[in-house]
């Protein structure tokens, strides 16, 4: 599971249903345990937010034995379900497999045809007026972007770019509503600083941005312990 978040705050650099974007993931295996796992980006079985009305790319070529699918049941055939193949290419020759993501899409999960226990689940929001865990989405001036959810303990709250007169807050759940950690995570220049919560759950609020435009980038990330 991936519980590192990366946004890019540049109200022109979303993919929305209007302005679509590409990704490209490449897709590789390791054994973890015996049991071998799909790797996305280096990522063990992440949990994927797919943006409805972008287009997404997987690389395979260097686990061609095991085909990358799609599916509405956790673990696709394996766990007695289908393939789910709306938008989808799986180019067996290229080893890539491509979907366009409807805006009626149904949350997914990926997995291997030829061996089980190998995927991770999606999430297939539509466009709205906050971004999604990889910065997709339609984005305003004071949008609240969504955070992936941790497993709590220490992060890295890290900020680079064109700040202008933008402030940056980190705020966790606490008994079911977003409160301040502290004054040690917000932000109001370019670089960082380590907070630490048991919560799971995150968001930033962005106060006093100017054009939008500014390329601010932003991301939390696990500190080794």
């Amino acid at each position: 599971m991936s519980f590192i978040t990366n946004i890019n705050l540049n109200v022109n650099k979303h993919g929305t249903a209007a302005n679509p974007t590409t990704t490209n993931y490449v897709v590789t295996i390791q054994n973890v345990y015996g049991v071998n796992k799909y790797f996305i980006d280096g990522v063990e079985t992440p949990n994927l937010v797919l943006q409805g009305g972008n287009t997404y790319i997987f690389d395979w070529s260097a686990a061609t034995g095991h085909p990358f699918k799609f599916s509405e049941t956790s673990d696709g055939t394996h766990g007695g379900g289908t393939e789910y193949t709306t938008g989808v290419t799986v180019d067996t020759a290229a080893y890539k497999t491509t979907i366009i993501v409807s805006n009626s899409a149904p949350d997914l999960f990926y997995y291997c045809p030829n061996h089980s226990g190998m995927g991770g689940s999606i999430s297939t929001p539509t466009g709205s007026t906050s971004l999604d865990s990889s910065g997709n989405g339609t984005l305003g001036l004071t949008t609240i972007p969504k955070i992936n959810k941790t497993k709590g303990g220490s992060y890295a709250f890290l900020a680079s770019g064109t700040f202008s007169s933008a402030t940056l807050k980190l705020q966790h759940k606490v008994g079911g509503a977003f409160a301040d950690i502290g004054p040690d995570a917000t932000l109001s220049e370019a670089g960082g600083c380590i907070i630490k919560s048991p919560m799971t759950e995150f968001q930033l609020v962005i106060t006093n941005r100017t054009t939008g435009e500014e390329d601010l980038f932003v991301s939390l990330q696990p500190v080794d312990s």
